[in-house]
């Protein structure tokens, strides 16, 4: 009803009373010859249907915001897109992006077994004692340890910061992992998932707690600001 040239709007930005109804978004995508490519959607807080080229559709979801577009050939590659989501008008902004795509070289990958990574605290443990709160460099790690007393019914352990992943042991074995207030922490499920537990029969007659601080990137600086060993 407006005429040509068609007004354009802003991925998911549809003026309308009508919520939840599905709406579909489409545009042409050009990806230069020879190369690889893929939108990003970021902001997305539901899944999305996506389809190239009428092809059967795929999911795009918010944990993972990508949709790999197809190679461009020799003059390029002309790839209709089509998005569907439901429309909220409350929903907010989602940013969507042509990324071109080429592959990363020059790094390795180890696995590190958690034996590995107890002779790594072993061989940097210093006497050195540190107070919170305890900043740590975006992408670096540091190790701490703790002394338990005796606690006959275990321990309830948690931590305070932001931006931190941290491992924890009690004596070489691995208790589990937190990750601390943190945008791009997935979703945890099946338990509390900023608490750790020592089990009673471990901590009998006390134990080193020992834990591997990450500093994790996309916000405030890594910092840890509180740990607490509740007796149980």
């Amino acid at each position: 009803w407006a005429g040509a040239p068609a007004p354009l709007r802003s991925f998911g930005g549809w003026s309308s009373t009508r919520v939840g109804v599905p709406i579909t978004y489409t545009r042409a995508v050009h990806v230069s010859a020879g190369s690889d490519a893929a939108l990003r959607f970021d902001g997305l807080t539901v899944p999305v249907r996506a389809s190239l080229d009428g092809r059967p559709e795929s999911t795009v979801q918010p944990d993972d915001p990508w949709l790999l577009l197809p190679s461009g050939g020799p003059a390029g590659t002309r790839v209709e897109v089509a998005v569907t989501l439901t429309h909220d008008p409350n929903a907010r902004a989602v940013a969507v992006s042509l990324m071109q795509l080429r592959p990363v070289s020059g790094w390795q990958l180890d696995a590190l077994t958690d034996r590995d990574l107890d002779e790594r605290a072993a061989q940097t443990r210093t006497s050195a004692s540190v107070d919170l709160p305890l900043a740590v460099a975006t992408g670096s790690d540091s190790w701490l340890d703790l002394d338990l007393p005796a606690a006959p019914g275990g321990y309830a352990i948690t931590f305070g910061g932001h931006q931190l992943r941290l491992t924890v042991w009690l004596d070489s074995r691995c208790l589990g992992r937190i990750w601390l207030a943190d945008a791009g922490r997935p979703v945890f499920t099946g338990g509390d998932a900023d608490l750790i537990w020592a089990p009673a029969e471990w901590v009998r007659d006390g134990g080193r707690l020992t834990i591997l601080a990450h500093g994790t990137a996309g916000g405030p600086e890594p910092t840890l600001t509180r740990i607490e060993a509740r007796p149980l």
